[in-house]
């Protein structure tokens, strides 16, 4: 077990080999920082953001926590796959391309109200 700060959590997401939780929120954001992420949890099939993820970005993998062996089963395939990561990663480049940009639509806005007297 190794101790980590809470300012430090997504640092260590960010580099993991993979994250496996009952945590959706954890989960969700292990998957769009391109961390291959297991979802075990009663829950399974029942969040919108982690089925968006799972079903058209597959950046997560939702497993239900009466079913050990799937779990098993997916941690084995996972962990033997050298290029898991890799290909987590681009299926993250994949679902940031089709997301808009905040940061241009605040500065938009900013500018425009600056530019109307606002």
């Amino acid at each position: 077990i190794v101790e980590v700060f809470p300012e430090h959590l997504h640092s260590v997401l960010a580099f993991a080999r993979l994250y496996v939780g009952d945590s959706q929120s954890m989960a969700v954001e292990a998957a769009v920082m391109g961390t291959p992420s297991i979802r075990y949890s009663s829950f399974y099939d029942q969040i919108g953001i982690v089925n968006k993820l799972e079903k058209e970005y597959l950046l997560l993998q939702s497993v239900s926590s009466k079913d050990e062996q799937a779990l098993i089963n997916l941690l084995e395939a996972w962990l033997e796959d050298s290029n898991l990561n890799d290909l987590f990663l681009q299926r993250r480049n994949k679902m940031l391309e089709k997301q808009d940009d905040v940061s241009e639509w605040i500065t938009l806005l900013l500018l425009s109200s600056t530019l109307n007297g606002k």
